[in-house]
């Protein structure tokens, strides 16, 4: 599950630091992190592909794992046969140096099922904030902290407390 929510959701604004801009007053990596969600967004693999080194990873907070670049491709395929019209606004961004901090806030209708719930039609919204790192103007590295717990709510899932073991 997380790792299908993780390629869901990502997303800030225009807060700036750093001296590499291009002239609309953003750096070259903020550009490509929207550059990047957009692609998200539109399902556009050829762009993703530029974006993304071969060899990147993407850290999704409390995983055990790490997701290589086909396996994020892999997730936004099952993502959004669940939530087609899933979009990325971002809500805020600070870049410095190699790196991109993005909050952001993805809505995207319950169309399909997902993770063994069946679709609601209910519209999902969900709060990430995401770490990217950029190598040659490609994200190599890329954290991503998001309310998973929120997201299954509003699915309708409940969380409940293991049983104990004798």
């Amino acid at each position: 599950m997380r790792k299908l929510m993780t390629v869901g959701l990502l997303g800030l604004g225009l807060l700036t630091l750093g001296t590499d801009r291009a002239q609309s007053g953003e750096t070259l990596n903020e550009k490509a992190v929207r550059d990047l969600f957009a692609a998200i967004d539109r399902g556009d693999v050829e762009r993703f592909r530029e974006l993304v080194a071969d060899d990147a990873v993407l850290h999704p907070l409390g995983a055990t794992e790490v997701l290589s670049r086909d396996a994020v491709l892999g997730a936004m395929k099952e993502f959004y046969a669940a939530f087609p019209d899933n979009t990325h606004v971002i809500e805020q961004m600070v870049a410095a140096g190699d790196r991109v901090a993005v909050m952001l806030t993805a809505r995207g209708t319950s169309k399909g099922p997902y993770e063994g719930v069946p679709p609601t039609g209910q519209t999902v919204t969900v709060a990430a904030m995401h770490i990217i790192k950029f190598d040659g103007g490609r994200v190599h590295e890329w954290w991503v902290l998001e309310d998973t717990l929120g997201f299954m709510r509003q699915l309708g899932m409940e969380l409940k407390a293991r049983t104990p073991r004798p």
